[in-house]
């Protein structure tokens, strides 16, 4: 049995229309969002798997009740933090209450059901409570995952539907995150409670290269072919970094003295993608270019998200067949909860 469903039959069966039904069911902002990307299946193997989760699920929201897991979108604060700006004000303090609520209730949540002797057999489908999307090399992906508060790595085959770990001493009991991949190598972030790294390391050896470190923000950006990208914050200003890896070379981007660049991604041949502002959360925040053809010292602007609040996290770069580029980010609003994917598509950036 095939198990793609055609645009055709999606149309027929009103399935837009189902996806937005469940979305206005989900009490968080992350629900909604896989509600609304949800796909049908004709993959009997799947539905077996969904009907057995559908009644897992089912089962312990009627011994245990059902929680209240508003849980608000907490990367615009995040993203203000992370630049040294003031203490945020009472709103933000309020959500990120609310967000711890959320995560208590969560996590009180696992431990019932794991008391097998309440609910029978224990409820897997709970391991990942929370999964974020790294990068992708086909049909590998590169995922962070938090399971009751620890932040580890893993790996999806898109292929093979199988899930396995990175090689041993990449997930410790500190914070991994924000992984990116390329043949065999894999970019990350650590944090500790003295420090933060980007570290690179091979998938099939035990080659590691911590290319950065330090007690302020180090984000790891993308790791593409021969090059690796990643955002380094000090006192007073956010830069980003290139490493070309086969000459271990670091090229700090030459930026505006009051901008900061940030939310980096890299092309195989070396070209950069930067988020650069001023330093306050969507402040005029503009994507520039660098080392493609004709591009200044200080870069080129390829998009304008404009003086209305909105900023990004992180992007990736994805390279057409066409020669051109397409960056994908994520999309958000200061003081807000909203936050979206959108791309920026470079039809001739170069060498």
């Amino acid at each position: 049995m095939s198990a793609i469903v055609s645009d055709k039959a999606i149309g027929d069966l009103g399935f837009d229309r189902i996806r937005s039904v469940l979305a206005g069911l989900c009490h968080s902002d992350r629900g909604r969002e896989l509600a609304q990307v949800i796909e049908p299946t004709a993959d009997l193997e799947e539905l077996r798997s969904r009907r057995t989760l559908h009644e897992q699920a089912r089962r312990l929201t009627d011994n245990a009740g059902r929680p209240d897991l508003q849980c608000p979108d907490l990367r615009p604060a995040l993203l203000r933090l992370s630049r040294g700006e003031p203490a945020l004000e009472p709103a933000w303090l309020l959500q990120i209450a609310s967000a711890e609520e959320a995560v208590r209730q969560g996590l009180d949540l696992i431990k019932e059901v794991k008391d097998e002797s309440k609910f029978g057999p224990k409820a897997r489908y709970l391991e990942g409570l929370l999964g974020y999307i790294g990068g992708i090399d086909p049909p590998v992906v590169a995922y962070q995952q938090v399971v009751e508060g620890n932040s580890d790595l893993k790996l999806y085959d898109v292929d093979t539907r199988a899930r396995s770990d990175p090689p041993a001493g990449v997930n410790t009991s500190n914070w991994e995150w924000e992984p990116s991949i390329s043949g065999d190598w894999l970019l990350f972030a650590r944090q500790t409670n003295s420090a933060q790294f980007v570290i690179l390391r091979s998938l099939t050896t035990a080659a590691k290269v911590v290319l950065d470190q330090g007690r302020r923000f180090h984000h790891a950006g993308q790791v593409s072919d021969d090059y690796a990208v990643w955002t380094r914050c000090g006192k007073t200003a956010c830069n980003v970094v290139r490493r070309q890896l086969s000459t271990a070379t670091d090229t700090v981007l030459a930026r505006p003295a009051d901008r900061f660049q940030y939310g980096a991604a890299v092309t195989s041949t070396g070209i950069v993608y930067v988020a650069r502002s001023s330093p306050k959360c969507g402040g005029s925040v503009k994507i520039a270019r660098f080392f493609g053809a004709g591009d200044a010292a200080d870069g080129t602007v390829v998009a304008d998200l404009g003086a209305n609040g909105w900023d990004l996290w992180s992007a990736y770069a994805r390279e057409n067949d066409d020669e051109s580029v397409d960056v994908f980010y994520d999309r958000l609003l200061c003081g807000g909860n909203k936050a979206d994917i959108y791309r920026v598509h470079d039809p001739h950036p170069g060498p």
